[in-house]
């Protein structure tokens, strides 16, 4: 039986258009941790949803190079906020291990 655990994460996202502020735009993306999944599998799961909520249409950010440095930027300010909530060792070591952070033993030991 799958019982999801919802997590609601809130990203701002900051676009500069051709060198002058645009404004912020806020959102909220909802994300489903399945116990019975891999901590690999909900982290693959994650990044799809963060991936989406993340687009944003070309002439809004001005040129292609923004466009894809803001949802760069977007989804992985986005991934560590949802990581973080599930408050997961497991998968914040999957996250660790595909961003290249700090060990994820060391920074998640509390929530154990």
């Amino acid at each position: 039986m799958m019982r999801p655990v919802k997590l609601l994460c809130t990203a701002a996202v900051i676009a500069t258009c051709a060198g002058a502020a645009a404004g912020q735009t806020t959102f909220k993306a909802r994300f489903a941790y399945d116990v019975n999944a891999t901590p690999e599998a909900n982290y693959a799961a994650f990044e799809s949803i963060a991936r989406r909520a993340c687009r944003m249409d070309l002439l809004e950010a001005g040129s292609l190079q923004d466009k894809q440095r803001m949802e760069t930027d977007c989804t992985s300010r986005l991934m560590a906020d949802a990581v973080a909530a599930t408050h997961n060792v497991k998968l914040a070591a999957v996250h660790a291990e595909r961003t290249g952070g700090a060990n994820a033993d060391q920074d998640f030991a509390a929530l154990k």
